[in-house]
This record gives structure tokens, sequence and C-alpha cells, in this order.
């Protein structure tokens, strides 16, 4: 008696990401949430190839153009730490990957209107992104965020000298470039 191949969500298909193509997938968003959390919009911009569309609700243009809101939209974030969780990814042709990826970013904002104290916003959200190769470089060729909450609190202040920076000065960047982090 034959039967039918399962077509149940749960089992398992040949489109499922080798391992190496879900580092690599992985290294892209992480890209790009490390560039927007140090203001680093060069590495945001590597994140997507240049035709590349992003969906945010509030925002819907081109990467540059993404960049430009993204720029004007920061400057009044002090702090920025996006925190990728789950990932589900299926790979729909040899070049396309899609993938839904949830994410929870705090956010640092200044006074509000609340008093003196900064505000700190937690956005819980996916991405919902097509991520393409080309000329052997994988990125993202289109982006929806999809909000689900939001929630809002008085934040307190971090002792001096143990913080970030949103910018090339984070020590990050100098344990990335010598091995050492230098504050």
């Amino acid at each position: 008696m034959m039967t039918e191949p399962s077509t149940s969500r749960d089992s398992i298909h040949c489109d499922e990401l080798a391992p190496e193509l879900d580092i690599i997938i992985s290294r892209v968003l992480g890209t790009y949430c490390r560039g927007v959390d140090r203001r680093d919009w060069d590495l945001v911009r590597a994140a997507f190839h240049s035709d590349a569309i992003d969906d945010h609700g509030v925002f819907v243009g081109s990467v540059d153009q993404m960049i430009e809101w993204m720029q004007d939209r920061h400057q009044g974030i002090s702090s920025s730490l996006h925190v990728l969780g789950q990932s589900y990814r299926r790979l729909i042709s040899p070049d396309t990957v899609v993938a839904e990826s949830y994410c929870v970013a705090y956010q640092t904002h200044g006074s509000a209107g609340l008093g003196s104290e900064p505000v700190q916003v937690q956005v819980r959200c996916r991405y919902l992104d097509r991520i393409v190769c080309r000329d052997g470089h994988w990125r993202i060729a289109r982006r929806t965020v999809v909000f689900e909450s939001q929630m809002q609190e008085t934040g307190i202040p971090i002792p001096d000298g143990t913080g970030g920076s949103r910018d090339l000065t984070d020590p990050s960047y100098s344990l990335l470039a010598t091995g050492t982090v230098e504050r």
C-alpha cells in the first residue's frame, strides 16, 4: 500500500537549512541588530541588498531611506539592545531563505515628558525576512516588522564607566579589532 508523503508542518523536509547556511543567516540577522545598537549605519547597510525594502509599519522604504529614518529616530535613544530569539527559517529556492525571527529591543529614551528620568522601552516584534544570495553574498532583500507589544517604564542609571556607547568608541570594537577590551 502506497502512502502520500507527509505534508505536516512538523515533518522534516529537504527545504531545511544546512547548518552552514543557518549560521550565515544568523550572522546576517545579528549584523543588522549590532549595527542598529551601535548606530553603525554601514553595518546595518551590510545586512541588506542595495535594492532591499524595509517595512517597519510606520516607515516603508529603501535601505538608504531606512537608515536616514533610523539616524533621525535614534538621536534621542541613548541605549539600544536587540535580542534575537527563536527563528523559523525555510529554504524556498537554492538562493532564497525566508525567516520569521523573534526580537525584543530594549531602548533607553530621553525623559519623554516624564520628568528627568530616562524612559525604558521594550518592543516585542518579529522580523519577516526574505534573505537572498546574490554574487555570493546572503543579505536581506525584503523585511517586514510585525509588532506584538510594547512596554514602557522609568529607568535607573547604570554605574559610571560601565556602559557602552552607540558609536565606534564602544568597547566591543576594540575587542573585535585587537582581542582586548579598552574603556
